[in-house]
């Protein structure tokens, strides 16, 4: 909840294996409600900014633009994780206070019962309940990927421009899924499942959250998409037709 209520505005380093990013991260929630944009400090510049109804990608490398709807109510479906003691799979313990970014947290340990899934170390804001770091921790609870802000301003309210991109120009391309053009919907209507697929054995405590059809903007045929979740952890799976005139198959599993 404090992720997408609060103002704040920071850098941000993520590490994954032998990569590391980082962004700068500048998020509003007020009478026009949440609005962030992230935006990458090095390497390639790219960046995204989104409000309460559209997610806009932004790739000056490729000249495009990527407009995706955003659902606020999937979001709002997020909730911190055994909000109603269900702890099957995982034991939860209270570590000690850190200092990061200026700011004292409370370190909460997530360690998983079985081998199917990962562990998590958490340092949270102990005044607003912000995730200031968060570590995925393998079977032998070393870090596999990490999140830390190494800068953080929590001010009263976020200006306008700092809210919009600073990578767009105008001949950009612009791609858009079919429920953000204008005169569709902003809520797009259901669409069958596409029945060629069913899920078979499920890891102990995931369950299907969703499952449904979906139009995004990088294909034109709608896709099934499918989130599994155990409580903390997600899977997202996203499932496309392939079309009889592709020029072959993609090997994998």
């Amino acid at each position: 909840i404090a992720e997408q209520t609060l103002n704040y505005e920071g850098t941000v380093v993520y590490q994954h294996g032998r990569s590391t990013e980082t962004m700068q991260i500048v998020h509003s929630f007020d009478q026009f409600g949440e609005r962030e944009r992230l935006s990458s400090m090095a390497g390639a510049p790219r960046e995204m900014v989104r409000d309460d109804k559209h997610v806009f990608f932004i790739l000056p490398a490729n000249r495009f633009v990527l407009v995706e709807s955003r659902n606020i109510q999937e979001d709002a479906d997020i909730s911190f994780p055994f909000a109603a003691g269900d702890t099957a799979f995982y034991e939860i313990n209270l570590g000690g206070v850190e200092r990061i970014a200026g700011y004292s947290c409370q370190v909460l340990g997530i360690m998983p019962k079985d081998q199917y899934r990962y562990g998590y170390r958490l340092c949270i804001e102990e005044q607003t309940g912000l995730l200031l770091k968060s570590q995925t921790l393998d079977g032998d609870g070393l870090p596999r990927e990490q999140m830390i802000y190494t800068h953080l301003n929590l001010p009263e309210s976020i200006p306008t421009e700092s809210l919009q991109t600073t990578l767009h120009e105008q001949n950009f391309t612009l791609f858009q899924s079919k429920a953000t053009l204008k005169g569709s919907p902003e809520v797009p209507p259901p669409m069958d499942l596409d029945s060629a697929w069913t899920l078979g054995k499920k890891p102990p405590g995931f369950t299907v959250t969703r499952n449904e059809m979906r139009q995004i903007a990088s294909t034109e045929q709608p896709v099934r998409y499918m989130i599994l979740e155990d409580g903390l952890a997600s899977i997202s799976v996203f499932i496309e037709r392939l079309e009889a005139t592709a020029p072959s198959r993609p090997n994998g599993v």
